[in-house]
């Protein structure tokens, strides 16, 4: 088993509070997998400078970004992946805020999720293998 990074967020608020290394995500007192988010950390690959879209999305927007195939595809996937299922029933229940956004693509569970279904959609011919970093990146 190879190492990883997790990134624990405060599911209450979304706050990162730590990060830690091991080979599975460990809970532990006061970090409980029932009040704290536990995400692997991956490697955003960064667009060069004056190419990155905004930051924070409406659900719409969100949706856009994803493309027809690929949300048509996630949702054929979320009736047999309980893990798909949970990425867009988060999305599903985000409270806008009060521009409009709800959707952070800065946020690690936005980030985790984008780029752990990346490679099934890529994988059944959905989309192309720089699909992840163009929904995050704009």
């Amino acid at each position: 088993m190879s190492i990883k990074t997790y990134i624990v967020t405060r599911k209450s608020d979304g706050q990162k509070v730590y990060e830690y290394s091991h080979t599975e995500p460990v809970s532990w007192v006061g970090m409980e997998f029932g009040t704290h988010d536990h995400t692997e950390k991956v490697e955003v690959i960064e667009p060069a400078p004056g190419t990155r879209g905004p930051r924070r999305l409406t659900k719409q927007q969100f949706i856009d970004r994803l493309g027809d195939p690929a949300h048509k595809a996630i949702l054929q996937m979320a009736d047999a992946s309980l893990d798909v299922r949970a990425f867009v029933h988060r999305f599903e229940n985000l409270t806008p805020d009060p521009d409009g956004t709800s959707v952070d693509l800065d946020d690690p569970r936005t980030i985790a999720g984008v780029m752990a279904i990346g490679p099934a959609l890529v994988a059944a011919g959905v989309v192309s293998a720089d699909w992840a970093q163009g929904v995050l990146n704009g």
